[in-house]
């Protein structure tokens, strides 16, 4: 198919590009503040994102928990390159935003320091999107599902409006608006192993980096330890919780991980406590790195886990009881033979750098939660991420409605849609399995990542992976292709990944030190001397800046 130079236009006070929790909390509060809103989704609102298929849990200083707990356990967790202000306003705000749900419908059980959304079990995200679009499209937000905004228009140094695909019919979408606001979550598919959904492609990133907007900490992936990696079977995170203080980690010459590394002893803790997870997967990545792996992964042993833990009925023993009995399923007895794991690219902690608006410095265009950088450092306190999604989400939101209530009205000129449609424009018919279909394309930029960029890191494999980002850019530089808008939108997704993963590749390199979720085996160590700073790129300027760390 061809693109046409045919397009229609929509008009709206505030465009949120991006449906999980932080983009419906933030067309929500928009909404409150009276101004036209409409929310563009690549599918139904609320599916295809992480708050979909997250654990449901709040983060928050209820229940026994203090403010200076939370905090203090906050910027500790992110090795003290988080931004402080912003952790602030997380914390702060996060009790009467998250008791502000219940009036959208939101379920909420207290528990310690936190509270759980009251979704299905094993998929408590749910309590929170439904309840949140239902309440959206009560108040009138005007729904843009299956259309993929892949560009912002600027003009005059402010935002204008942003261009999108239709994924139904394939036609481009011209949409005026006085303020775009991003919500489209991490980036975690630049790598193979990820329990992202197939949408999270790093597309926010990509738009902010294009318009020319800061990116910070994009070195800084989560990784979760413990991914099922049994040949054959999918992809699945196993429970990082209590359960895994109980089991064995082991490398091919059977020797415990915690031990080996001095994280189990008469005095000191195991790997599996909250605080070490990022020791779990760099001494993972380590032992891949000596060749003490078993066929590139490791072995978890639950066979040192008391009977009666199976009794329980917590959510963390729920959700293991369900992964052994779909092992079970498939011929493999879990509580006797070790399973293969290995950890799963998790959360983005880079994005774009906003300040305590969740402004980007570009007039009109905002980032909330994952798109967003800066408030986690060099790792994530578990629960925060969808804290963050609804106190920043509803921050975001009323500053985009007040900003569009300022602003002067937009119309986007023709030449400019023409402009942006004529850089989607040269579609080749190409059969899927040729090996430039945007699928190959995707698989070449995770093998990449994966193996030079992924758990365990050093300078020769990241100046390789430098090399490879460049080959995959001159290969796939002659346009975007696709017999379809699937496979089109396919591609604007690659495209995506590619830019993201060049920004990881190249803020990793340039990183010399290991903090948090950033392992370089060749520094080994966390050099606070020098690297207690935050590094920023962006398109403006072919540098990597040096920022000092927010307090």
């Amino acid at each position: 198919m061809q693109l046409s130079n045919h397009f229609k236009t929509i008009h709206t006070d505030v465009l949120v590009v991006g449906s999980g929790g932080a983009g419906l909390r933030a067309a929500l509060e928009a909404r409150k503040f009276k101004a036209e809103v409409s929310i563009a989704s690549k599918g139904p609102l609320g599916a295809g994102t992480c708050t979909l298929i997250s654990g449901g849990g709040f983060k928050a200083p209820v229940q026994g928990v203090t403010c200076e707990d939370h905090l203090e356990r906050t910027l500790a967790w992110g090795k003290h390159i988080g931004n402080k202000p912003l952790a602030e306003i997380l914390v702060r705000e996060a009790p009467f935003r998250l008791l502000e749900l219940k009036e959208f419908g939101v379920n909420l059980i207290p528990r310690v320091g936190g509270f759980w959304a009251g979704g299905p079990p094993n998929l408590r995200g749910q309590g929170l999107t439904r309840p949140l679009t239902e309440a959206a499209l009560r108040a009138d937000v005007k729904a843009l599902e299956r259309v993929m905004v892949f560009d912002v228009i600027i003009e005059s140094g402010r935002v204008i409006g942003a261009v999108a695909l239709d994924l139904e019919n394939g036609q481009i979408i011209a949409i005026e608006a006085k303020s775009v606001l991003l919500a489209t979550g991490g980036f975690s598919q630049i790598y193979s192993r990820t329990d992202n959904p197939l949408d999270i492609t790093g597309d926010g990133h990509a738009i902010a980096y294009r318009a020319g907007a800061d990116l910070q900490d994009m070195e800084f992936t989560q990784f979760s330890p413990l991914g099922l990696a049994e040949p054959g079977l999918p992809t699945r995170l196993v429970s990082a919780g209590e359960i895994l203080a109980l089991a064995t980690l082991r490398n091919a010459s059977g020797e415990d991980l915690s031990v080996k590394y001095g994280l189990k002893g008469p005095s000191t803790q195991h790997y599996f406590v909250e605080e070490h997870s990022d020791r779990a997967v760099r001494d993972i990545g380590l032992e891949l790195h000596k060749g003490q792996g078993i066929e590139g992964v490791v072995l978890l042993d639950l066979a040192t886990v008391p009977s009666d833990y199976w009794n329980k009925k917590d959510s963390h023993a729920g959700e293991l009881k369900a992964l052994l009995s779909f092992l079970a399923s498939k011929g493999l007895d879990a509580k006797k033979t070790p399973i293969r794991v290995l950890p799963l690219a998790h959360f983005s902690l880079g994005g774009v750098r906003i300040n305590e608006f969740c402004e980007t410095g570009i007039p009109g265009l905002y980032a909330a939660c994952e798109v967003s950088g800066g408030i986690h450092g060099a790792n994530r306190l578990g629960g925060n991420a969808l804290t963050e999604a609804i106190v920043f989400g509803a921050r975001a939101g009323m500053k985009a409605a007040q900003y569009a209530h300022e602003a002067e009205a937009v119309r986007i000129e023709k030449t400019e849609i023409i402009e942006k449609i004529e850089q989607v424009s040269e579609v080749r018919n190409r059969e899927p399995v040729s090996e430039k279909s945007p699928q190959k394309m995707k698989e070449r930029i995770k093998d990449v990542m994966w193996k030079y960029v992924g758990i365990a890191r050093n300078e020769s494999g990241l100046t390789t992976a430098l090399k490879e980002i460049e080959t995959i850019t001159q290969d796939y530089s002659s346009g975007v292709w696709g017999r379809n808008p699937i496979e089109i939108m396919g591609t604007l997704e690659a495209l995506n990944m590619l830019q993201v993963s060049d920004t990881v590749a190249r803020t990793a390199l340039h990183r010399k030190e290991s903090r948090g979720m950033h392992f370089r085996t060749d520094y080994p160590e966390q050099d606070d001397e020098k690297w207690v700073v935050n590094l920023v790129v962006s398109s403006k300027r072919n540098e990597i800046r040096t920022i000092k760390v927010q307090e």
